[in-house]
């Protein structure tokens, strides 16, 4: 099972995924910071091309992963396919046709941990241009793409990120029987 971690930039996502890596558990990394030296290098695609090369590597990479461990008894996505059609709301485009079938016809789990707005960590740095407004912006189109999908928004606490990390094992080991406390 496949759960995301979502919300918007620089809110704290990255280190609980690396966290929870740390501990065992199979993770999909945010590949788009990964990747983002595509958008540097390569073009950018006019408004008439159904996906850039850009986004047809990140869906790549987030739908494998999620195809690769759904019979798992619990993994974690940074982001996920649905975060797509989000950052395609926020940018005011149509999300493009194969990236909207491709969340449609393939589900994570109902629960999706969300890490709020927190101003207090939130930094720029050479991939995270957005102000924190900007940020909240993301986070409000991430919100209401998730929420018209059918999914459970979670929020974590505005706590260190280890307590974080427990706060997901407490809610998994609670709301889902889902014993993994050897892993953590």
């Amino acid at each position: 099972m496949v759960f995301i971690l979502t919300g918007g930039p620089g809110f704290g996502k990255t280190t609980v995924i690396q966290l929870l890596e740390q501990l065992g558990i199979p993770v999909c990394h945010e590949n788009a910071r990964e990747l983002s030296h595509l958008m540097k290098v390569g073009r950018v695609p006019d408004e008439q091309e159904t996906i850039s090369p850009f986004e047809k590597q990140i869906t790549a990479i987030r739908l494998g992963f999620l195809l690769d461990h759904q019979a798992d008894p619990v993994a974690f996505s940074d982001r996920g396919l649905p975060d797509q059609l989000a950052y395609s709301r926020y940018r005011k485009k149509s999300p493009t046709p194969y990236v909207a079938d491709l969340v449609a016809r393939n589900r994570y789990a109902e629960t999706v941990f969300v890490a709020p707005p927190w101003q207090e960590i939130f930094v720029n740095d050479e991939h995270r241009q957005e102000s924190f407004q900007e940020a909240l912006a993301i986070h409000n189109c991430i919100l209401q793409t998730y929420r018209e999908l059918g999914y459970k928004l979670i929020e974590l606490p505005l706590v260190n990120p280890q307590a974080r990390v427990n706060f997901i094992r407490d809610y998994l080991s609670a709301g889902f029987n889902i014993n993994i406390a050897l892993k953590w």
